[in-house]
């Protein structure tokens, strides 16, 4: 009995470290682990399949690896509870479920392995479940380990070569190593010495990279805006302290022309800027444009030469021959059916506006996993909801040199999925976000750390607009340039360089990924035939 409590206890201190790698520093990412190999070990060790049946020793197994998943989710995003407390509740007990699956799997391979096989059974079935979070409806990447090595960026520029999965193998392994030299007392000092060089080489290769790096393209003027609305109280019709869209607009207008220069060539506001949800067809013809749109784009008429990246939330009315697709909504008037955008349109003077639809949405926030499913089963529900999103990337073009990509808030937490921007022209990341929910959280603060590695996976600038903070812009290397505080209503003004350099990671993606899943699937085969032999000897 000591020993099975001894079990949570350990693995609750492993999810504890977890949470500190996000929260304090990362070098809790690597400690983190030791808790859950050892208890992984001596189980197996002491607790046979044949012995006490395979259903019963799994589940033990896994309410061990709940405990330390379940207090690493908790304690690094446990802001998820803020906007949405059942949603959050639910997400914050079915992730940790999910994430104990890799680690099962690694226990059902790690039958009479040496310590290397067991190593890179481990590896690969971590790895091999990142990369597939990263490709699925209910995708959850923000707690990829490799995301936890962004406070220490001028660590990790190799990103550039091998994305944030390099990372989490570079963290996976130091994990094994350290605690195989601390199982391995014979051959210890070997195992330390290996680690050393395992920790040391590569960063001292991205120090190299960091201190080497010069910013290539040419330089483009770039105004952010932050307006910081408060989403629960401002923007929200039903609070007093509600401020009509007209003064949300003229606060906008008034923050963009305290930076905006002659010179500027792009001004960048945050995700859902303009509040109001607007028809589409209209914002294709000067002439039929919305009040509130119009008032937004008339305030800059004195700078001809100034771009405009605006969030807002866009509409399309459909035919009512397909009000049963999955993502056609009936209005409140029942009059019509549409479909909901989170939209980023972009202005150019005597030019067509174009309209880019956010792409990755926010499971639960903005989209309803498996709709087409559920829509038949929970046919008597609203689903009011729906946010539909866009199959293709698009970039903004405004000169053959200069191209915007609009990263909608979650978007830019993916890294191959940015990739598809780069591949059509985009030489400056615009990120647009709102992280006012979450204010008061270390949410808005995780987010921009990940944005960093954006830009050093591709080596390309960022321009990044908040509503409620951090805005401002990081350079090619992942450095921060005049970033602002949060909770103040600024506008920030900066050059960017706009490169259309290629990276080896924009080529080959996340190929560590890909290997980590191919190698699992010949482990998975091979373990299958050997049972199966097993069964016929």
């Amino acid at each position: 009995m000591r020993l099975y409590s001894n079990h949570f206890f350990l693995l609750f201190l492993g999810g504890l470290a977890g949470g500190c790698a996000w929260l304090i520093h990362p070098v809790f990412v690597v400690l983190m682990w030791l808790p859950l190999l050892w208890v992984e070990k001596n189980f197996r060790e002491n607790n046979s399949p044949q012995k006490f049946g395979r259903l019963k020793h799994y589940t033990s197994l896994f309410k061990r690896l709940y405990v330390f998943f379940f207090t690493w989710n908790t304690m690094a995003a446990f802001w998820l509870l803020v906007i949405n407390t059942i949603g959050g509740i639910f997400a914050l007990v079915a992730i940790p479920a999910l994430m104990t699956l890799p680690v099962l799997l690694f226990h059902w391979l790690n039958i009479k392995l040496t310590f290397i096989s067991r190593g890179l059974v481990f590896i690969c079935c971590w790895l091999a479940y990142e990369f597939l979070q990263h490709h699925w409806e209910l995708a959850w990447v923000w707690l990829t380990l490799g995301n936890s090595l962004a406070s220490v960026h001028y660590l990790v520029q190799w990103y550039k070569y091998t994305g944030v999965l390099g990372g989490s193998l570079w963290i996976l392994i130091a994990s094994v190593l350290l605690f195989e030299s601390w199982q391995q007392t014979k051959s210890r000092f070997a195992y330390v010495m290996v680690l050393s060089i395992w920790l040391l080489l590569p960063a001292c290769f991205s120090i190299y990279l960091y201190v080497t790096h010069v910013e290539e393209g040419i330089e483009t003027e770039i105004v952010v805006v932050q307006p910081d609305f408060d989403p629960y109280t401002e923007k929200a019709q039903e609070d007093p302290g509600y401020i009509s869209i007209y003064h949300q607009n003229l606060r906008l207008a008034e923050l963009a022309k305290s930076q905006t220069s002659e010179n500027t060539d792009l001004v960048l506001f945050p995700e859902s800027a303009i509040s109001s949800s607007l028809d589409e067809e209209p914002l294709t013809s000067k002439n039929n444009w919305p009040l509130d749109f119009k008032q937004l784009i008339d305030s800059l008429e004195a700078f001809p030469k100034a771009n405009i990246l605006v969030g807002i939330s866009t509409y399309t009315k459909v035919n009512e021959l397909r009000k049963d697709e999955p993502t056609v909504i009936q209005s409140k008037s029942r009059k019509f059916f549409y479909r909901s955008y989170n939209s980023a349109l972009f202005y150019q003077t005597d030019s067509v506006n174009q309209i880019y639809h956010k792409s990755i949405l926010v499971p639960g926030g903005e989209m309803f996993p498996l709709l087409p499913l559920f829509k038949k089963i929970l046919f008597f529900y609203d689903f009011k909801d729906i946010t539909t999103p866009q199959k293709e990337r698009v970039v903004f073009k405004r000169t053959d040199s200069i191209s915007f990509a609009p990263l909608i808030c979650y978007e830019s937490t993916f890294g191959e999925y940015v990739g598809d921007y780069i591949n059509k022209g985009a030489t400056i990341l615009c990120v647009m976000t709102n992280d006012a929910y979450w204010q008061g959280t270390p949410e808005p603060r995780q987010h921009l750390m990940i944005d960093r590695l954006r830009a050093i996976e591709y080596r390309r600038s960022i321009a990044r607009a908040s509503h409620h903070g951090h805005s401002g812009f990081i350079n090619q290397k992942g450095d921060f340039e005049q970033l602002s505080a949060t909770q103040v209503q600024v506008a920030v003004r900066g050059n960017l360089h706009a490169n259309n350099m290629a990276t080896f990671y924009l080529h080959h993606g996340d190929f560590i990924g890909r290997v980590a899943l191919f190698l699992l699937c010949i482990l998975l085969g091979a373990r299958l035939i050997a049972l199966d032999h097993k069964r016929v000897v």
